[in-house]
C-alpha cells in the first residue's frame, strides 16, 4: 500500500470541479509517485460538513484502511442494507440510492464496479453523476468524516456492513458537487433519482389519479426503461392503521419499487390487472393480502401463466397485488422517465422511447425575466419555447407531452445563503399566422393558457404531464416575480416526434413608414437648425457643445457623451471625415427628432428614463428586429442598476445599434451565418 503522503509530497489537482478532474490521469500520477490522493477540490475540513452549525461532536477525517482491517469496494451480496443514514437529513438521497441498488446496470453506471481498495489503490475513486443535462465525472478521496476517537464510527451514510464503502464515498461526490454535506439536508428523493439516472422525475398522488389513466402512466414508464416506486405517507401517527398495515406486511413511510404490470386473465373468463412490488430489503417483510405468495387467488390462473410470471414463495422481498389493493394502501408513485441517450450507456434496451428536447437558458434581470402571469405588463418577456406536436400517441388522439422546468445551480449556492424561487410555466396554443418571432403582451391578454405547472414551487424542478391535440404551442417558463435572476433547464418528452425551439428574431433593419409619433417634427427640427451655418463643418467637440445645449434642458441628463458624439457622427460620414456637414448634421438632428418622439411615447416617465422592458417594443416600431441576444447585449451595456436608460443612454443604444447593423448587412459580409452574425454584433455591442 503507498505509503500516507504529508503535505509536500500529496498529489494535488488544480483542476475546479467546473473543470472535472480526470480521474485516470491523477490516479496514474499518485500510484507512479506513490502517494495518497488528497483532493484540493473537496479538503477534509469543517468548510466541507458544513455552512451554519458545526457538528455537536469532533470530527476526525479518516481513510476506511485506517479504521478497518479490510476494506471492500462492494460486497457480493450488496442491497438496500448497503444504505443506511448517518447524521444528516439527506434521506431522500439514501431512498434513491437504495431504489437504484435495485437495478444493478443503473448502478453500475454511478458507482464503477471496478474500483478497489486492494488493487492499484492510491486514495482516489470516482463516481458519475448526471448534472443538470450532463453526466460528470466526480472524483473524492476516500478520507471520510468519523467520530469516536477510540472506535471510529463514520458519521454520515454508510454500508450496514462496517467493511463494505461505497455508499458512503458516494455521498460525499455528492456532497462534493454541492459543495458540502450540509447543502444535502432536505430534498426529494426524485430529485436524486434524476441526479442517478439522468431521467426526468415525476410524482403521482394515486388517490388523484384516475385509474385507467394510472395504469396508463405506469405502462409507458415501464415500456420505456423507467423507473418507479411507491409508498404510503402516514402524517400523523394512527396505531390502528399500523397495525393492521404490519400484519398485511406493508410498511408505512417505506419506499417500494414497481417492477411489472401484468393484465392477467382467470380461468373463469374473467381478467384482473396485478402490479409486481419489491421490497428493497429483500427479505420476508412483504405483502400478506390477495396474490401474495402463495394466496389462493393463484389458483385462479394456469399454471403456465405463473412460471411466466416466475411467482415464487420465497420470502424475497418480491410480491404481487391487485390494482384495487394497491389502490387502497399506497399513496404515492415516484416515477423516473429515462432519456434514451443514457439507456444504452446502463445497458438497458427497449422497444419504446422518449423523444426528448431540452434548453439551458437564463432568467436575466431586466432583460428577461418577466415573472408570471400576475404580472401582465412583464411576463410576456419571458423566454418563449415553440413545441410543434406531429403525431398523436399510439393509444388516443392526443399527444403525451411531460414538460420539466428545472433551476439550476440552487443547492450549490445554499452555502451561500441562497435560496429556491418559486419557478413554473404556462403554455398556450400557437397562432397559424406566427412566424416564429416572440408573443407580445396583447397576445398574452387576449388568450388564456391551455395548461401549466400545478403551481409556482421553491423546489428544484417542477414538471406536469400534459394530453393535448397535435399542433403549435409556446411554453413559457418563468420565476414567480419578476426580475429574479437564473439559470433553468426546461425538458420535454414526448412520445412521439416533435420539434422544439426558442422563438426569437433574426437582427435587422427595415425601413418602414415613420410611425404616428414622429409627425409634426419640422418646426423642432428648424430649432435645431438655428445656430448652424450651412456652410458650417462639425465635429464630435462641436456636435457636443449643440446637442447639450439643446437636449439637457428637455430631459434629465448629463449630456451626450464625446464617444457618443463620435459615434453619431460614424453613422452619417460615411468618407470617414471625422466631421459632419450642414446636410449631415441635419439628417443626424431628423433622427434624433425621430427617435425622441418615439423615446417619449414609449414610456418614458417624467424623468425621461425608460424602462428596458420596453426597448425592444420601442425598436420594432422603428424598423429593429433584435434576436434575444442581441437584445441581452444592448440592456447589459446601456441600462442602470435599475433598470432604466436615460436619453442619452437610450440614443447611444440606438446609433450603436444602427452602425453595427449596417456593417454587418454589407454586401462582403451578409453572405455568412445568420447566427455568426448574430455573434459577432452581440459581442461588439457588448464590448
Amino acid at each position: 500500500m503507498p505509503r500516507l503522503a504529508n503535505a509536500r509530497t500529496v498529489y494535488r489537482s488544480r483542476m475546479s470541479f467546473a473543470d472535472l478532474q480526470d480521474y485516470s490521469s491523477i490516479r496514474e500520477k499518485c500510484l507512479s509517485e506513490g502517494v495518497l490522493f488528497e483532493d484540493p477540490e473537496f479538503p477534509a475540513e469543517v468548510a466541507s460538513l458544513c455552512y451554519t452549525k458545526p457538528p455537536d461532536r469532533d470530527v476526525i477525517w479518516r481513510r476506511p484502511g485506517e479504521f478497518c482491517a479490510n476494506p471492500q469496494w462492494m460486497n457480493d451480496d450488496f442491497s438496500r442494507f448497503d444504505v443506511v443514514q448517518g447524521y444528516l437529513g439527506d434521506c431522500w438521497l439514501l431512498a434513491a440510492v437504495a431504489s437504484l441498488t435495485c437495478n444493478k446496470r443503473l448502478l453500475a453506471r454511478v458507482v464503477p464496479p471496478e474500483q478497489s481498495f486492494q488493487h492499484g489503490y492510491c486514495g482516489i475513486f470516482h463516481f458519475r453523476l448526471w448534472y443538470q443535462g450532463q453526466w460528470v465525472d466526480v472524483v473524492v478521496d476516500d478520507r471520510l468524516p468519523t467520530f469516536d476517537t477510540h472506535n471510529p464510527q463514520l458519521l454520515y451514510m454508510h454500508s450496514a456492513s462496517k467493511t463494505e464503502f461505497w455508499s458512503a464515498l458516494l455521498e460525499k461526490a455528492y456532497a462534493k458537487v454541492y459543495r458540502c454535506y450540509e447543502s444535502l439536508q432536505g430534498g426529494s428523493a426524485i430529485e436524486a433519482m434524476e441526479d442517478l439516472t439522468g431521467g426526468l422525475g415525476e410524482t403521482i398522488l394515486v388517490g388523484n389519479t384516475p385509474p385507467d389513466y394510472l395504469v396508463e402512466v405506469m405502462e409507458k414508464t415501464l415500456e420505456r426503461g423507467g423507473v418507479m416506486t411507491c409508498s404510503m405517507n402516514i402524517k400523523e401517527p394512527d396505531f390502528s392503521v399500523n397495525v393492521r398495515r404490519s400484519i398485511e406486511g406493508l410498511l408505512g413511510n417505506h419506499t417500494y419499487s414497481i417492477t411489472g404490470l401484468k393484465l392477467l386473465p382467470l380461468m373463469d373468463g374473467s381478467k384482473t390487472r396485478l402490479i409486481r412490488i419489491r421490497n428493497p430489503w429483500g427479505d420476508g417483510q412483504e405483502w400478506r393480502g390477495r396474490w401474495a405468495d402463495g394466496a389462493a387467488e393463484w389458483n385462479l390462473i394456469p399454471q403456465d401463466t405463473r412460471r411466466q410470471l416466475s411467482v415464487r414463495d420465497d420470502e424475497d422481498g418480491e410480491f404481487w397485488m391487485c390494482m384495487d389493493d394497491f389502490r387502497a394502501h399506497f399513496s404515492k408513485i415516484d416515477l423516473c422517465n429515462l432519456d434514451p441517450l443514457h439507456l444504452g450507456d446502463a445497458g438497458v434496451t427497449t422497444d419504446k422511447q422518449w423523444d426528448v428536447a431540452s434548453y439551458h437558458k437564463s432568467w436575466i434581470k431586466y432583460v428577461n425575466a418577466g415573472g408570471c402571469l400576475n404580472y401582465v405588463d412583464s411576463m410576456w418577456r419571458n423566454p418563449q419555447f415553440h413545441v410543434q406536436l406531429m403525431e398523436a400517441d399510439d393509444t388516443s388522439g392526443t399527444c403525451t407531452m411531460i414538460v420539466a422546468l428545472m433551476q439550476k445551480d440552487t443547492r450549490r449556492l445554499f452555502k451561500d445563503g441562497h435560496e429556491y424561487l418559486g419557478i413554473g410555466y404556462v403554455i398556450y396554443k400557437l397562432p397559424e399566422s406566427n412566424e416564429g418571432r416572440p408573443l407580445t403582451r396583447e397576445f398574452f391578454t387576449q388568450n388564456r393558457p391551455l395548461g401549466k405547472s400545478k403551481a409556482f414551487s421553491q423546489t428544484r424542478e417542477v414538471c406536469g404531464r400534459h394530453q393535448l391535440p397535435p399542433g403549435d404551442y409556446v411554453i413559457i417558463p418563468s420565476t414567480f416575480h419578476p426580475d429574479q435572476a437564473a439559470h433553468f433547464l426546461l425538458r420535454i418528452f414526448t412520445e412521439k416526434r416533435k420539434s422544439f425551439n426558442e422563438m426569437d428574431d433574426v437582427t435587422s433593419f427595415e425601413e418602414i413608414d415613420s410611425p404616428d409619433c414622429v409627425d409634426g417634427i419640422m418646426d423642432d427640427l428648424d430649432h435645431l437648425m438655428i445656430d448652424v451655418g450651412e456652410e458650417e463643418i462639425i465635429d464630435a467637440y462641436r456636435l457636443k457643445e449643440i446637442l447639450g445645449l439643446l437636449f439637457t434642458t428637455e430631459f434629465t441628463f448629463s449630456g451626450f457623451s464625446l464617444d457618443a458624439c463620435r459615434s453619431m457622427i460614424a453613422m452619417l460620414d460615411h468618407q470617414m471625415t471625422g466631421s459632419l456637414d450642414f446636410k449631415g448634421y441635419k439628417d443626424l438632428c431628423r433622427h434624433l427628432l425621430d427617435w425622441k418622439a418615439c423615446f417619449e411615447a414609449s414610456g418614458a416617465d417624467k424623468e425621461g428614463n425608460l424602462s428596458s422592458y420596453y426597448l425592444r417594443p420601442f425598436l420594432n416600431l422603428l424598423g429593429y428586429r433584435i434576436s434575444n441576444d442581441t437584445l441581452q447585449a444592448l440592456v447589459l451595456r446601456y441600462v442602470n442598476r435599475d433598470g432604466n436608460m436615460d436619453f442619452g443612454d437610450f440614443i447611444m443604444c440606438i446609433v450603436r445599434l444602427t452602425n453595427l447593423i449596417e456593417k454587418f448587412e454589407s454586401p462582403d459580409v451578409k453572405s455568412s451565418d445568420t447566427k455568426t452574425l448574430d455573434k459577432l454584433l452581440r459581442a461588439a455591442l457588448y464590448s
